[in-house]
């Protein structure tokens, strides 16, 4: 898109052609010409409660309590890392080790 409109195509057609409104094909631009290319967006959101580095840590745990509820596997990482964690963000973080939620245990009437 950047080379479109360093081209000499307008902002409006630049648009058209790449599919994004002119607002953001000013955007871009305004920012390629501040830091001197194009650059990723800012994150945005919240960081991770239970980072990438300690996924090998939680993964060990998931291992040493298979039976175990969404709300317990919360406890035990508050009690051994400090941290509370809510049973959805700990759902999540299973998810992403390939552990699905759904085949740990879920205690009575408990939901994810």
């Amino acid at each position: 898109m950047l080379r479109v409109v360093a081209s000499g195509v307008p902002f409006a057609a630049a648009a058209r052609i790449t599919g994004v409104s002119r607002v953001t094909v000013w955007r871009w631009v305004t920012e390629a010409r501040q830091t001197g290319g194009p650059a990723p967006p800012p994150r945005t959101g919240k960081h991770p409660t239970i980072t990438p580095a300690e996924e090998p840590q939680l993964r060990a745990q998931a291992a040493a309590m298979p039976n175990a509820t969404l709300a317990e596997h919360c406890a035990r990482w508050h009690s051994e890392h400090g941290v509370k964690v809510s049973r959805p963000t700990m759902g999540r973080a299973l998810t992403r080790l390939g552990l699905t939620p759904g085949r740990v245990r879920r205690a009575e009437g408990e939901h994810a």
